[in-house]
């Protein structure tokens, strides 16, 4: 083989049918979730349970917490915002916000199979919000 050229020799290649293929390839995940006119402490929760066998990474999370009604649009409006397994129980990664906030994990959160995820978003307004979540990653 002449210098500076890739050895291709036994390099293996195979051609996947589309169910074969999708037992390898990761599936995008996307959590969502809104509740109308919460309470001070009153909570937002989104859960998934993780199929045995696979692993959910989870790499972006969001929420928005807004008055509910026009006048209240001047208060603050503080939530706390928490990503859990439920299993274990065990808190991962909590953050607070008025109005909102996000958070973009460059190490994602990992949860293993046969766990399951909690999301959840509590308002500390001392009025009525909305809370809205948006969570994100791919599962292997």
């Amino acid at each position: 083989m002449a210098s500076g050229y890739p050895d291709f020799e036994g390099q293996k290649q195979k051609i996947y049918l589309t169910p074969e293929w999708a037992t390898l390839a990761a599936k995008d995940k996307l959590f969502n979730g809104q509740a109308l006119a919460e309470s001070y402490k009153g909570a937002l929760t989104v859960t998934y349970a993780v199929p045995s066998g696979k692993t959910l990474y989870l790499t972006f999370f969001g929420f928005n917490c807004m008055a509910n009604a026009v006048a209240n649009g001047d208060l603050n409006q503080m939530a706390l915002a928490r990503v859990a397994v439920i299993t274990v129980q065990n808190v991962l990664f909590r953050f607070g916000g008025n109005g909102g906030n996000a958070a973009i994990f460059n190490t994602p959160i990992e949860i293993e199979g046969g766990d399951a995820l909690y999301l959840q978003v509590i308002s500390y307004a001392n009025h009525d919000v909305d809370l809205e979540l948006t969570a994100g990653g791919y599962e292997v």
